[in-house]
């Protein structure tokens, strides 16, 4: 520093020092006295301006440290031994090397003082320079420069201010987001700990901080998890169109597929403002809110299906209750038409088909129910056979003619113990998917019966190893690949267009027979066909001969109803048909009948005289006053009086309330006219003990 003037320097420092005026680009070389080698106020002025302050030797096109003062050491954090004697190359990082270098060469050759902008990290955190650069002559060296740095700005949080500095860049390093400080042209300044720690995992040994003046676009796979780490035209357009200034922004989603599976991100491009132009690039890693957001969205698509299958539940019972109503009336008055014509063979056949079907149509209706009501848990021992034999008839009706239903059953019919309503829905959703996969082809569904042993549950995990009752429903369709084969049992999963498939038919088969300590199985080979496989434990032989003996008991207590001595019988139903038909049938056997349509004139008729009945029969839906309503009333004014509840349709805790309310036993109608006279024998004959006496404590 001996050939610097101190006239210079003090100049220098007081144009930097007045704040953002710094000499006019272009403006004339400053005058510079020459001093002598032992001239000392110059190096004193130099070392202690509070302004940073460097002098550069331009040399063959290289630009190298010559001097540095304590306030330039302060600001870089950087010793003077560490640069002096070196290039900038050889200091710094290659794009400010090559913005400062080109402004250093300008001055050198235009001897006119110059001053730029510039953007570096000094001190881990990134900086906004102004910058002179003033030449001046060495009558031994030729020209160097004397150069002068201002704060201008500090985008990622840096300030002269440490404390606050440290605070700003903890609060951004803590962001769950990747940030990326980019300039005007695109040339990265900062990175936060997130974007460093993302990097180090896609790029294992490079350091993301060596690309600081990198092009962003150049290096953007280390800087963010881009599709196969290329970056999309879309992104890198919004990203150029905020530098430009031609968008105020620029937010996207997209997605990358790893090892891991895939992955989503949120990229948002936000401008920088104040002196430092350029813009801040945030990613943020989506993917457990798309997942949550794909989750409730099929959570709230198997709400509305379950929604909707509750309202078609509704909306069926209330069907069935109507249906079977007529169900009813027309298998009784076919009944009593039977009676009346015992020699016309012809027409009793015909009634016989006609009772048969009305037989069908209630088991049609009570599987249809099925699919839209809560099940009852009642077991009890089933043949495998009467299962397939009843759903054939439900199925056959919705088979067209190219497909050809066979059934056929190996050894003796297997008895399971088993809900008698649930089994048969298992079936019938079998039967409903092997129809569909035969789409519009012609072909057969086959339905085999048999019986399995299994040595251990090895072959069906979390089954107990014993003998087992299999139904086998094959198809000649197209079959299942194997991802079909893998989800065919998932909820709402489905590969049929059509709109009757809801997908959930296999799902509900399945944990109907998961529910009953079974199994269920597919095997499939595509072209070729489907076949699934039902195993249910086989019922015991306690179990066995406890059904035959509640068999036996219901058929003798049928056999062995004895005609009605004048009892007095209290009907009531709001359907008009029933009441008449009900009445006949009674009064034929032996009974009085009094006949209510209006459940509230029959209340009434209770309360007048509670004695004047010795049995209730009442419909449970009516309106105004319900069945169960009847029965409390009769129990009350006279406790032994027995009730008996009808309905078309059972809800499935319709039987707990009826025992609460002291009903005696329920009658399903469709079944009215077949338990009803056993039923009023049985409950009458329990009851002459205590009308006995009753009638001897009476006073006399």
């Amino acid at each position: 520093m001996s050939r610097m003037s101190t006239v210079a320097i003090k100049k220098h420092e007081a144009l930097v020092s007045e704040g953002p005026r710094p000499p006019a680009r272009g403006a004339a070389p400053v005058a510079l006295a020459r001093t002598d080698a032992a001239s000392i106020p110059g190096d004193l002025v130099f070392k202690t301006a509070a302004s940073p302050l460097w002098v550069i030797q331009v040399d063959e096109g290289e630009a190298r440290y010559r001097a540095v003062n304590p306030a330039y050491e302060a600001l870089t954090g950087k010793s003077a031994a560490q640069l002096i004697g070196r290039t900038l190359a050889e200091v710094w990082p290659a794009e400010p090397v090559s913005t400062a270098k080109t402004h250093y060469l300008e001055a050198a050759s235009s001897q006119k003082a110059v001053q730029y902008d510039i953007n570096v990290m000094l001190r881990e955190r990134l900086s906004s320079l102004e910058v002179t650069v003033t030449p001046f002559e060495d009558r031994e060296r030729g020209t160097a420069l004397l150069c002068c740095a201002r704060m201008v700005n500090a985008p990622m949080g840096a300030s002269h201010e440490e404390p606050q500095s440290d605070f700003n860049t903890s609060i951004i390093d803590s962001l769950d987001r990747q940030l990326v400080v980019i300039d005007q042209h695109a040339r990265v300044l900062s990175v936060n700990a997130t974007c460093r720690a993302w990097a180090a995992i896609a790029a294992p040994g490079n350091n993301v901080d060596s690309l600081i003046g990198q092009n962003y676009f150049d290096h953007h796979e280390m800087l963010a998890q881009y599709q196969g780490g290329a970056l999309s035209a879309d992104i890198k357009q919004g990203i150029e169109a905020v530098l430009s200034g031609a968008a105020p922004s620029f937010a996207t989603d997209y997605k990358t597929q790893n090892g891991e599976g895939l992955r989503y991100f949120h990229l948002s491009v936000s401008p920088l403002h104040g002196s430092c132009r350029g813009a801040v690039i945030a990613h943020l890693e989506t993917t457990d809110q798309v997942k949550a957001d794909s989750l409730r969205k099929l959570l709230e698509g198997q709400l509305r299906e379950s929604q909707k299958r509750e309202a078609l539940g509704t909306l069926a019972s209330g069907i069935a209750h109507e249906f079977n109503n007529l169900v009813a009336v027309i298998h009784g008055y076919a009944g009593l038409i039977q009676k009346d014509a015992r020699r016309n063979i012809r027409a009793l056949k015909s009634l016989a088909v006609v009772q048969d079907a009305c037989k069908s149509a209630v088991l049609m209706v009570d599987q249809i129910l099925a699919f839209g009501r809560p099940q009852s848990e009642d077991r009890r021992v089933v043949s495998l056979v009467k299962i397939v034999e009843d759903t054939r008839r439900l199925l056959e009706v919705t088979l067209p003619g190219r497909v050809e239903l066979k059934i056929s059953t190996l050894g003796s019919a297997p008895y399971v113990k088993a809900n008698p309503v649930q089994i048969p829905q298992v079936l019938l959703n079998l039967g409903l998917n092997a129809l569909h996969s035969l789409a519009s082809h012609q072909g057969a569904i086959r339905m085999v019966i048999d019986t399995v042993d299994f040595a251990d549950s090895a072959q069906h995990p979390g089954i107990t190893p014993g003998r087992f009752g299999r139904m086998t429903v094959s198809d000649t369709g197209a079959g299942m690949d194997a991802e079909t084969k893998a989800r065919v049992f998932e909820p709402f999963f489905t590969k049929n267009s059509g709109e009757g498939s809801s997908g959930l038919g296999l799902s509900v088969a399945q944990g109907i027979i998961l529910s009953h300590g079974g199994a269920i199985a597919v095997a499939s080979t595509m072209g070729k066909g489907s076949e699934f496989s039902v195993y249910l434990p086989l019922a015991s032989d306690a179990d066995c001969l406890a059904a035959e003996d509640e068999d036996a008991r219901r058929v003798v207590s049928r056999r062995v109803s004895r005609k009605g001595t004048g009892q007095r019988v209290l009907y009531i139903d709001d359907q008009r048909w029933l009441v008449p038909l009900i009445s006949r049938i009674l009064s034929e056997q032996g009974y009085q009948v009094s006949g209510f349509f209006d459940s509230k004139l029959a209340l009434e008729a209770i309360h007048a005289d509670p004695d004047q009945f010795d049995i209730v029969v009442t419909d449970y839906k009516m309106p105004n006053v319900s069945g169960l309503d009847i029965v409390r009333a009769v129990k009350a004014a006279r406790p032994h009086t027995p009730a008996i509840l009808l309905s078309g349709f059972l809800p499935e805790n319709l039987e707990k309330q009826a025992t609460r309310s002291g009903v005696d036993a329920v009658i399903f109608k469709p079944q009215l006219t077949d338990e009803l006279l056993p039923t009023v024998a049985r409950l009458l004959l329990a009851t002459e003990p205590m009308t006995a006496e009753s009638s001897t404590d009476a006073p006399k």
